[in-house]
C-alpha cells in the first residue's frame, strides 16, 4: 500500500522551517547514505535507455500514470499517510511518513498514549514498543530489518530500472479479478524479487508479490480503490494475503505532501514522535499555491469504519478504536502486531 514515490533528487528543498532544529546525533545518523541512495544517485527514476521495447512500452505507461512525468514526480519529497490497519482482533490507526530515497517511518497508535513504532534511516532500522514504562529503541531484527528497508523506497523498485545488478523482466500476462495484467518480475541486487501485475488497461500496480525473509512465506498484497492526487495515483485500500489466507486491510483515509520531513526524524533519537498535522488547502487554493500543497484526499466516512467499540471518529486522534489494554499483550502478541504492522509498509 505505500508502494509510493521516490526520486532522482531534482525536487527543491523542503523548508526546514516546518520542522524543529534536529538533535546533534540525529543529524549524524542520517548523514550515512544507503546503498540504495547511492545505487540511484547519478541515475533518472524512469530511464528506460537499453531496455526491451516491450518492457520500455509497459513501464512508460506505468510512469506516466502512476508519476505523471519525471519533472512532476521530481517535486515530490515527502508523503505522509494516516489510516488505519484492520485485524481479525480489531481496527488499529497508524501514521505512517516515507521521504525519498528510502526513509521510512510507521507509528501504531494503542490506547492510552501506547504506540509502536518502525523506522529506517537509510542506515539505520530500528524499532520501539512505547507502551512500557522505559521503552527505548532497539536494534530490528536482521531479517525482518531485510523486509522494511526493501519496502522503505518512496514510488517501488519499478522506478530506477537501471540501477547496476537490478532486473525488471516482463514475463508474460496474468488475470486478476477478471482483468487482464502485465505479470513483470523485478530482482533487486540482493537477489530479492518482487511480482507486480499492472492493469494492462490503466497500469495501475494491483497486486505484488514478494517473499517475507522472516518466516519464508509468500506475501501478496492487492490494491484497489485508486485515486489519483495532484498527479499521483495511490491506492487507498490495500489486502494482505499469506499463502492464500487473509491477514488484514489496510485503509488510507488521507494523504499529506511535502510537509518538510526532514531525516532526523526518522532516527532512533526521534522515538515515537509524530509531528503535528498541518491544516488542510482547499483543492481551488492549492491549485494557485507552489508545487508543495497539502492534499486532503477524501473526508472519511464513518461508517465506513469496521471497528470495536465506542471511540468517536477523529482522523487525527492518537485514541485507538481497537479496545484492549496494551498491558495485556503477551510477548508473541505483541510479535504478531509488529509482523502485521511491518506488512503495511509493503
Amino acid at each position: 500500500m505505500f508502494t509510493f514515490t521516490r526520486a532522482s533528487g531534482a525536487a527543491e528543498p523542503e523548508p526546514a522551517e516546518a520542522s524543529p532544529p534536529a538533535p546533534p546525533a540525529a543529524v549524524a545518523a542520517s548523514q550515512s547514505q544507503s546503498a540504495y541512495a547511492a545505487s540511484i544517485q547519478r541515475l533518472d527514476s524512469m530511464d528506460t535507455t537499453g531496455l526491451s521495447p516491450d518492457l520500455v512500452t509497459v513501464l512508460t505507461g506505468y510512469y506516466r500514470n502512476s508519476f505523471t512525468s519525471q519533472e512532476h514526480w521530481d517535486l515530490v519529497e515527502s508523503i505522509r499517510f494516516d489510516g488505519t490497519l484492520h485485524l481479525e482482533q480489531g481496527v488499529i490507526r497508524f501514521t505512517a511518513f516515507k521521504k525519498k530515497p528510502d526513509y521510512s517511518k510507521i507509528v501504531l497508535f494503542l490506547p492510552n498514549d501506547g504506540r509502536i513504532v518502525m523506522a529506517y534511516d537509510g542506515a539505520d532500522a530500528w524499532q520501539l514498543q512505547a507502551f512500557r514504562p522505559g521503552a527505548e529503541p532497539i536494534d530490528m531484527p536482521a531479517d525482518e530489518a531485510l523486509n522494511f528497508i526493501r519496502d522503505a523506497t518512496t514510488g517501488g523498485h519499478l522506478l530506477y530500472p537501471l540501477v547496476a545488478g537490478k532486473t525488471i523482466e516482463l514475463v508474460g500476462s496474468a488475470t486478476l479479478n477478471g482483468r487482464r495484467h502485465y505479470d513483470l518480475r523485478t530482482t533487486l541486487p540482493d537477489g530479492q524479487t518482487i511480482r507486480s501485475l499492472l492493469d494492462m488497461a490503466n497500469y495501475a500496480e494491483a497486486q505484488q508479490t514478494t517473499l517475507n525473509n522472516v518466516s519464508g512465506l509468500t506475501e501478496v498484497t492487492t490494491h484497489g480503490d485508486f485515486r489519483v492526487i495532484d498527479g499521483i495515483r495511490l491506492p487507498f485500500v490495500s489486502t494482505l494475503t499469506v499463502d492464500g489466507e487473509h491477514v488484514h486491510e489496510t485503509r488510507i483515509e488521507r494523504v499529506q505532501v511535502n510537509l518538510g520531513v526532514m531525516p532526523w526524524m526518522f532516527s532512533r533519537s526521534s522515538g515515537a514522535n509524530v509531528p503535528d498535522p498541518l491544516p488542510a488547502v482547499a483543492p481551488a487554493a492549492a491549485a494557485s499555491q507552489s508545487p508543495r500543497p497539502l492534499y486532503e484526499l477524501s473526508a472519511p466516512d464513518p461508517r465506513s469504519q469496521l471497528r470495536l467499540g465506542e471511540a468517536p471518529f477523529d482522523p487525527w486522534s492518537t485514541q485507538s478504536a481497537f479496545e484492549m489494554d496494551p498491558a495485556d499483550l503477551s510477548e508473541q502478541e505483541t510479535a504478531d502486531i509488529l509482523n502485521d504492522l511491518k506488512a503495511v509498509a509493503k
